[in-house]
């Protein structure tokens, strides 16, 4: 029995008070038949094997390769989906929907005047508001539509299940917020 398929066996004590994560002891456990001379079954050995440190080593691991894959799929000055993950999730839509049919739409804008609100006010203001324009836009959508930072001030937004007249509302209310 591996560690991997059930934590422990029998709840010992693992020493790792510094780690504070786990319970118990992590175990790999073996068991091996003590036969008589009869070849019956009299007894069973458990052979117990801590494997608390790679188990704890495992998860941060796990957790490591998560918050990776989080923050590569992440523009980091809006916190939006950067150009890569917003592309690969609408073209798995547009398969979807070949697939089993249904309608998608991509609604494209910018900044007007983004230019000149860098150039008169610095770059740092510009940075704050490409980080306002995003939450804004946030509070608009749903959670099944994705946004995406496209590439400086410009932003894509794809909806799914969402006809053309549909998104033409949603492209408004983007607009007014």
């Amino acid at each position: 029995m591996s560690w991997e398929q059930r934590p422990y066996l029998l709840q010992f004590s693992h020493g790792r008070s510094v780690t504070g994560q786990l319970d118990f002891m992590y175990q790999n456990c073996n068991f091996a038949p003590i036969c008589d001379q009869n070849n019956e079954v009299q007894y069973v050995c458990v052979t117990i094997k801590d494997m608390t440190d790679i188990a704890i080593s495992t998860m941060q691991l796990k957790e490591a390769c998560a918050e990776l894959e989080r923050v590569s799929s992440i523009d980091g000055l809006t916190q939006l989906y950067n150009r890569s993950h917003w592309e690969k999730a609408f073209t798995n839509e547009v398969e979807r929907i070949e697939r089993y049919g249904g309608e998608v739409s991509l609604i494209i804008f910018d900044m007007d005047y983004f230019k000149k609100i860098n150039d008169q006010n610095g770059h740092l203001f510009g940075d704050q508001v490409l980080r306002e324009v995003a939450q804004r836009c946030k509070e608009v959508l749903r959670s099944a539509d994705v946004i995406g930072r496209y590439g400086g001030e410009e932003f894509v937004v794809f909806l799914p299940e969402t006809n053309v007249q549909e998104a033409a509302l949603v492209a408004e209310k983007l607009r007014k917020k």
